[in-house]
């Protein structure tokens, strides 16, 4: 929302598509993170630790509802940390090794082939050889399929 605070009427119009998104999908427990937006470097080298320890599912799971279901402020080492450990998942393992030099060479190549293949934002998703952009392009996709 950030992005359209210059453009009058824009950014009420993509607060009504957030609810109407969430009222069609039925997602019930979102709640807007009033510390977006936020500084998500090391949310995302932590993602890749948590591939390389086998936990990528439960760690993406806890900091998606951490964000965006109990308006959690992710961008704070410490809070991060804290919300891992709070989970099951040793926090402290994973902010530590997400400053490690292959972890942050692994994202930056990581986005560099989302690049290359069309990416420009999230979400995007890739199907074949279709980019799809957007929230609004999961009713798409299924005719790709």
């Amino acid at each position: 929302m950030i992005a359209f605070s210059e453009i009058k009427n824009k950014a009420d119009y993509m607060n009504l598509e957030i609810k109407r998104f969430i009222n069609f999908h039925k997602i019930e427990e979102f709640q807007f993170n009033p510390f977006f937006p936020i500084n998500t470097i090391t949310i995302q080298r932590g993602s890749l630790v948590a591939k390389e320890e086998g936990i990528f599912s439960q760690y993406t799971d806890i900091t998606a509802k951490a964000m965006w279901e109990q308006q959690i402020n992710l961008g704070d080492a410490q809070i991060l940390i804290d919300t891992l450990n709070t989970a099951g998942i040793d926090g402290k393992m994973i902010v530590d090794k997400a400053s490690d030099p292959k972890i942050k060479e692994s994202l930056i190549k990581n986005t560099q082939m989302a690049v290359d293949n069309g990416a420009f934002g999230v979400p995007t998703f890739f199907l074949h050889d279709d980019v799809f952009f957007g929230k609004e392009a999961l009713r798409e996709i299924p005719d790709f399929l």
